[in-house]
């Protein structure tokens, strides 16, 4: 995935806004829109000591991707998530950085589409690719940052980013794929306020 700096955000008015933290919505991606990656919302909630959160992404694959992946290859996403603290006149402060790596790779013996997450080694298989990409999309209660982390009085934002790792997929693939938009299909960061309880 690509590295991008945070310019400075303006800091909002949430005075009618109580709780953990809030979803903001994407406006709704149409077909027209063709491939590529998109966080359509977020919200973060608290729980044992820690922040964590749900999304919905939008995952659409170019037609070189899906040729690779119904090749055998496997496809190796990840979901980067950041919390900043937001400061006037200066750039935020990131507070916390975290990823999650999923890869997606296609079994033609068995014609399924298999889900493995790379830091549990935990496995789903599914046999229609678009329910794949649905399940993949769906994020459930990912920890994000530590509740002890934030200062009570404090503004953070939380961020989330998604891409496809190309460093992951086999060396003859990786030149073509860096040079090749098809496999470019890293989502612009999402970005949604995290309060911290105590401040609510």
């Amino acid at each position: 995935m690509k590295r991008t700096e945070f310019l400075p955000t303006i800091v909002l008015s949430f005075a009618l806004l109580t709780g953990l933290g809030l979803t903001f919505v994407a406006p709704v991606w149409s077909a027209d829109d063709g491939h590529g990656f998109r966080v359509l919302s977020a919200q973060s909630f608290a729980r044992d000591g820690l922040y964590l959160f749900d999304a919905d992404v939008a995952l659409r694959f170019s037609d070189e991707v899906l040729d690779a992946l119904d090749a055998g290859v496997p496809i190796t996403i990840v979901f980067e998530g950041r919390v900043a603290k937001q400061r006037p006149y200066v750039w935020d402060k990131v507070v916390s950085e975290r990823s999650w790596v999923y890869q997606l790779r296609y079994h033609s013996l068995t014609q399924r589409h298999v889900i493995t997450d790379l830091l549990t080694g935990e496995r789903h298989s599914y046999r229609a690719r678009h329910a794949a990409l649905i399940a993949l999309g769906q994020v459930h209660a990912l920890p994000l940052i530590e509740s002890e982390q934030l200062e009570p009085d404090a503004n953070y934002v939380a961020r989330l980013q998604v891409g496809i790792d190309i460093e992951a997929l086999p060396a003859p693939l990786r030149l073509p794929a860096y040079l090749s938009n098809q496999w470019d299909l890293e989502s612009d960061w999402y970005e949604w306020p995290l309060v911290p309880a105590s401040s609510s």
